[in-house]
């Protein structure tokens, strides 16, 4: 048995492709699916009866290392702290890259960039691996950068699943990469230190893990639908996280070009209710308990506190959990430590939102019989009665829209139509009933 009868079959393969690479055989590769999702396949019979290799990889397999076993292997040390939201850490800093035209070419406050320019030029690194644009459907693929003047060309978010197979393939098999650091998700970086069990090449060569921050990500059908939706066919091209004068940072722009050139902007405001209600997001994030990367060396997230609410160019938060990445961090002019419970506050709307609606997701699971992936659920929160039909709501719609989609034509009227006659009196009443439960917590409060 492998990855394709169990995460794959079952709709938790989060498509980043680790267990593709680490595979002894090469049996495994991964593909769209009939609802343009990514998941792993078998290209023959070449799968190793006792061999599992890739389901100790996955990172939504319950056969896999979890991230409280990995935190502890890598950073149970003197000179960490724990924080029981964040994991590890030896210090946390605010900030932003100290030149002006790449922190607003960035996604953020630009440290990420900054962090691997330094890497780079101070020969501690050989390679970076890196999310880039492409100007062609996926629009993004993982890209190895190995000169310090070409990272900023990599500073963008992308908010869409992006397989990592074809460059880990390269750094296994290249023998003039030797030290690499990788920036990854945290569901990405788990896989990554679950391969190096498996496989010598990337232990030795992937020097450092770089966290992001993420509450949930979106499948291909997302960008698919944002462009259709806003009148963009034939895409050839999209830009997330475009800044803006005048704009702050919380309302940040998606620039997408078609194939005849014409561009089209829009802000973050235009989709929230879809990013908030799950609308395509990946069935696998449904799942997932770790938010600050908690296997990575360092961690990098956007500075959402009150101080920075109106912020136009950007700022980052940083949780650091390496020594030698802690003294570059801490050597920038532009810089500031910030406390560990700040670092919490500006994710605490994330933090909620995982907490319970993995909760609900794990429990409706578990109630269908399905495959449910083990995950630490002392850390999760029940919810109220009305947040849990709320959060069910999301969970479904997460694990249907994909297929609605495909199956509407990707005509967004009739996708439109399907969802509000299959979801719409449903997120009424969700919302109602939340709006009451706050009104009357906060009577009781009064009282």
């Amino acid at each position: 048995m492998n990855i394709t009868h169990i995460t794959s079959a079952e709709n938790s393969c989060i498509g980043c492709g680790v267990c593709v690479s680490t595979c002894p055989t090469h049996h495994l590769q991964i593909e769209k699916n009939e609802y343009n999702q990514l998941s792993i396949v078998e290209q023959d019979n070449k799968c190793l009866e006792k061999c599992s290799i890739c389901l100790n990889v996955c990172p939504f397999s319950n056969q896999s290392m979890n991230e409280d076993t990995w935190s502890n292997k890598l950073f149970h040390k003197s000179d960490q702290q724990y924080h029981n939201e964040i994991g590890y850490y030896i210090n946390c800093y605010v900030g932003f890259h100290p030149i002006e035209q790449r922190r607003l070419n960035s996604a953020s406050g630009g440290l990420v960039s900054y962090l691997l320019e330094s890497l780079l030029e101070k020969k501690i690194v050989d390679t970076v691996l890196v999310v880039g644009n492409k100007e062609k459907e996926p629009f993004f693929s993982y890209q190895l950068c190995h000169k310090s003047e070409n990272v900023y060309n990599y500073s963008r978010s992308a908010y869409t699943i992006i397989n990592i197979t074809q460059a880990l393939d390269l750094i296994i098999k290249n023998d003039s990469i030797q030290n690499v650091a990788i920036v990854a998700l945290p569901c990405v970086s788990k896989a990554l230190r679950n391969a190096t069990k498996h496989n010598q090449k990337l232990k030795t060569k992937i020097k450092y893990i770089i966290g992001l921050v993420c509450g949930q990500q979106k499948s291909n059908n997302f960008i698919d639908y944002l462009a259709l939706k806003n009148g963009i066919s034939n895409l050839s091209k999209i830009t997330f996280r475009v800044k803006k004068r005048g704009r702050t940072n919380g309302d940040f722009g998606v620039e997408m070009i078609n194939s005849k050139g014409e561009k089209k902007e829009i802000t973050f405001s235009d989709y929230a209710k879809e990013w908030s209600f799950k609308l395509f997001t990946v069935p696998a994030c449904n799942f997932c308990d770790d938010i600050f990367a908690e296997t990575a060396d360092i961690v990098f997230m956007d500075a959402w506190l009150p101080e920075y609410r109106l912020s136009e160019k950007g700022e980052n938060l940083i949780i650091t959990r390496n020594q030698e990445l802690d003294e570059i961090i801490s050597n920038i002019k532009t810089i500031k430590p910030i406390k560990v419970n700040r670092i919490v506050e500006s994710q605490s709307t994330v933090i909620n939102n995982k907490k319970k609606g993995s909760w609900t997701a794990i429990t409706l699971s578990n109630k269908e019989l399905k495959y449910t992936p083990l995950k630490r659920t002392n850390r999760l929160i029940k919810p109220n009665f009305a947040e849990r039909y709320l959060y069910k709501i999301k969970y479904n719609i997460s694990m249907n829209a994909d297929k609605l989609w495909i199956e509407s034509g990707r005509n967004n009227n009739y996708f439109y139509t399907k969802m509000k006659r299959i979801y719409g009196y449903k997120i009424f009443w969700g919302l109602l009933l939340n709006k009451l439960g706050i009104i009357i917590k906060k009577i009781k409060n009064e009282k």
